[in-house]
C-alpha cells in the first residue's frame, strides 16, 4: 500500500500530458510484442493473459484500499469490466488480422469522436480537425486486400475504448486507488476467460511463452492504463481523445522498429499535424482553466 501511495504522489506530480505520451508508446510496445507471440497463444489467449496479468499487479498494490460496496458502484465497475474486456478482445483480434498501425488507426476513433462530442470552441474544432486529417494521412485506402473483419473488430475496440474514458473518472471517485482498475481488470479476465477456452487459447505453453505474455501484459495494459487512470483525474475527455491522436504516428514508429513495417513520407507529415493539434488543444485547455 505504501509502494502505491508513493506511486500515485510521483504520478500526480507529472504532467498529466506526458503519462499519456509515455502510456502511447508503452501499449505499442506491448501490442508489437503480442503480434510476435501469436504463433503460440491466439488473440483470445492474449487478451486473457493482459487481463489476468494484469489483474493480478494491480490488485497487489490494491489489495487493502477501502471499497464502499453498493448497488451503483457494482453496476458501474460491471460496466468498467465490460468495456475492459471488449476493448482488449476486439482489438486483439484485429491485429491478428489487419496491420497493427492499421488497427491502433481505427481503434484511435474512438478518444476522437469523443473530442468532436465535447467540443465547444472554434480552436477546439480546428485542432480535432487537424488530428483527424493527420490519422486519415496515416491511414492507407481501405482496398478489398484488407481483411474486412479486422476492420470491424478494430471499429468495436475504437467503442470500447471510448467507453472506458467516460468510465476512468467516475471510477477514481468511486474506488480507492487503483483498486476499481483492478477489479475492472478481474472482471474483463472473466469475461475474456470463455472466449479464450473456446479457442484453445489457454492451453499449456512454456514458461517463456509466459513470461512474453507478462511482458505484453505490462507494457500494452498495466503500465499504459495506470497512466492514462492518473492522466484522466485531471484531464478532460476532449483533451484526452486529441492527445491520443499521437497513437497513430506511434504505432507507425513502433511497427517499423519492431516489426519492420515501413514509414512513408505522407506518415511524416501525419506526425507534424497530430502533435500540433496536441499541443495546441492543451494550450487551449491551459488558457481556459487560468482565465
Amino acid at each position: 500500500m505504501k509502494v502505491e501511495i508513493l506511486l500515485g504522489h510521483w504520478l500526480a506530480r507529472v504532467s498529466p500530458t506526458w503519462l499519456v505520451v509515455l502510456s502511447i508508446l508503452s501499449v505499442q510496445v506491448g501490442t508489437a510484442i503480442a503480434i510476435h507471440l501469436f504463433h503460440a497463444v491466439p488473440a483470445s489467449g492474449a487478451a486473457f493473459y493482459n487481463a489476468f496479468f494484469s489483474a493480478l499487479v494491480l490488485g497487489s498494490f490494491s489489495w487493502r484500499a477501502k471499497i464502499q460496496w453498493h448497488a451503483r458502484n457494482v453496476l458501474l465497475v460491471l460496466g468498467f469490466g465490460c468495456s475492459i474486456a471488449g476493448m482488449f478482445l476486439s482489438f486483439f483480434y484485429a491485429v491478428e488480422l489487419i496491420p497493427m498501425a492499421i488497427g491502433s488507426t481505427i481503434e484511435f476513433m474512438g478518444p476522437l469522436a469523443l473530442s468532436v462530442l465535447f467540443a465547444r470552441r472554434a480552436s477546439h474544432f480546428f485542432y480535432i480537425f487537424l488530428a483527424m486529417a493527420g490519422v486519415l494521412a496515416l491511414a492507407p485506402e481501405l482496398g478489398t486486400s484488407l481483411n474486412r473483419l479486422g476492420v470491424v473488430y478494430a471499429v468495436l475496440s475504437a467503442v470500447f475504448w471510448a467507453v472506458f474514458v467516460l468510465l476512468s473518472p467516475r471510477i477514481s471517485k468511486e474506488f480507492e486507488g487503483e483498486s476499481g482498475l483492478a477489479i475492472g481488470m478481474a472482471i474483463a479476465c472473466a469475461f475474456i476467460f470463455p472466449f479464450a477456452w473456446l479457442d484453445n487459447g489457454l492451453g499449456s505453453v512454456a514458461p517463456g511463452i509466459l513470461l512474453g505474455e507478462f511482458l505484453m501484459a505490462f507494457f500494452s495494459t498495466i503500465l499504459p492504463l495506470s497512466l492514462e487512470y492518473y492522466a484522466l483525474r485531471r484531464l478532460s475527455a476532449r483533451s484526452f481523445g486529441v492527445l491520443v491522436s499521437m497513437e497513430p504516428a506511434a504505432s507507425a514508429l513502433v511497427a517499423f522498429v519492431v516489426l519492420s513495417q515501413p514509414i512513408y513520407p505522407r506518415m511524416a507529415v501525419a506526425v507534424v499535424a497530430v502533435t500540433i493539434a496536441a499541443i495546441g488543444i492543451t494550450l487551449s485547455d491551459a488558457r481556459k482553466h487560468s482565465s
